[in-house]
């Protein structure tokens, strides 16, 4: 290659440079990129709690807020939009006149045989039942079910007037004519609320729970918008970042998945022998042998293929590395009588006690850098591993003393 053709190449090669720096720089200071960054640069107490995508968590804040005696400052206010948001359509209705006549009566309840959330208005005889849905979808004949028990407990000919509502952020359509409500109508309805900036106790955690509805679930029109018009001016820019994104996070979750009986061995002690259980795609999971030969510990269904009821199980997520303790679905009259001891020796609550589902033991947060794109590996291995080995060991000590009950001597 010639001088010339060379000092050419070069030049390109600048202008190549200087023109992607001008269009990085032209995107990051446009405003549609200025909307996402505020929106999503922000602290979540709802992200950082792991409640994006659990419903008992979900339907546990809109059962607090919606029930006028909580301290949350807004009386009756979320519950009066609610209902209207609910019986929209149902020409005439007076979601106030309705609450005022049943005044300190009203009931909201949480996990009332297995339903998630329910309002009973004793005066006027009207109870409203609501199943929740964020990211699962409806089982068989659970809706017909619920429907049943409902309508056996307040009975129709006693005046009760029932109405049954599929709660959900999907299309999905709801088995047993129940009727459908988008979660989208009710953030919708709450921002409103919100937006009339009442200076109550709960007002900014109303606020953070409706951005992160509007950021994971029921979508936020200007956000879309903002993306779109980032698109169609910075695709190719957009597009680079999008093949060069690093996640060392997910490398570090994928290199303690290879080395899952690595881990296992780690938390293994004489009286605890862990070993590595069936895999999903975001987490790893981890049974311990000495629970196997508990009458009906085998007994999970639609879970693991192990059947093990409890398993441990390290999460990737939310900009970090979670442990878990889980309970999974069984019939066995164990997982029952198990639960029912956790209550009372104050471990898990009612709600998590009752729930038929999967359910959460215990949790810890095991890694979670500062800079999410920078931290040691190996570093992070070790104290991941190290964190493992106490968590096993704390959370057997307290689940094992309830699985397997010690006689007195």
């Amino acid at each position: 290659m010639t001088l010339a053709i060379r000092t050419l190449a070069d030049e390109m090669e600048t202008t190549i440079k200087v023109d992607a720096a001008l269009r990085f720089d032209s995107m990051i200071e446009s405003k549609e990129f200025t909307l996402l960054s505020s929106r999503f640069n922000r602290f979540c107490p709802f992200e950082a709690t792991g409640m994006v995508r659990a419903e008992i968590r979900h339907g546990s804040f809109l059962a607090y807020m919606l029930d006028p005696r909580k301290p949350h400052g807004y009386g009756s206010r979320l519950l009066e939009a609610f209902l209207e948001v609910l019986f929209d359509g149902d020409a005439p209705f007076d979601a106030k006149g309705l609450l005022e006549r049943n005044a300190t009566a009203i009931e909201i309840r949480r996990e009332w045989r297995d339903i998630d959330l329910m309002i009973v208005l004793p005066v006027t005889k009207t109870i409203i039942v609501f199943e929740l849905k964020i990211d699962a979808s409806q089982g068989k004949d659970q809706l017909q079910k619920y429907r049943g028990i409902v309508e056996r407990h307040w009975l129709a000919n006693d005046g009760w007037t029932h109405k049954f509502v599929f709660m959900t952020k999907t299309d999905e359509a709801a088995q047993d004519n129940w009727e459908q409500l988008r979660l989208a109508q009710v953030v919708h309805k709450f921002d409103e609320i919100a937006a009339k900036g009442l200076h109550t106790p709960a007002r900014e955690t109303l606020v953070h729970y409706i951005s992160m509805m509007r950021r994971h679930h029921v979508g936020d029109h200007m956000l879309k918008d903002a993306a779109r018009q980032l698109w169609a001016q910075h695709g190719e820019a957009l597009d680079y970042l999008m093949r060069n994104r690093p996640n060392p996070l997910r490398q570090l979750f994928e290199t303690l998945k290879s080395q899952a009986g690595d881990l296992a061995e780690g938390a293994s002690t004489p009286g605890i022998t862990v070993v590595p259980d069936e895999p999903a795609s975001g987490n790893v999971r981890f049974g311990v042998t000495e629970w196997d030969a508990v009458p009906g510990f085998l007994s999970s269904k639609d879970w693991t293929a192990s059947g093990r009821l409890v398993l441990f199980e390290l999460k990737y997520g939310n900009g970090g590395l979670n442990l878990f303790a889980c309970i999974g679905p069984s019939s066995n009259p164990l997982r029952k009588r198990f639960l029912s001891a956790l209550l009372e020796k104050g471990v898990i609550t009612k709600a998590e006690a009752q729930t038929r589902k999967w359910s959460m033991l215990n949790e810890a947060e095991v890694f979670k850098p500062a800079d999410p794109f920078e931290f040691n590996q190996e570093e992070a291995v070790r104290t991941v591993s190290a964190a493992f080995n106490l968590f096993v060991a704390r959370v057997f000590l307290e689940l094992d003393q309830v699985m397997r009950p010690r006689q007195p001597e």
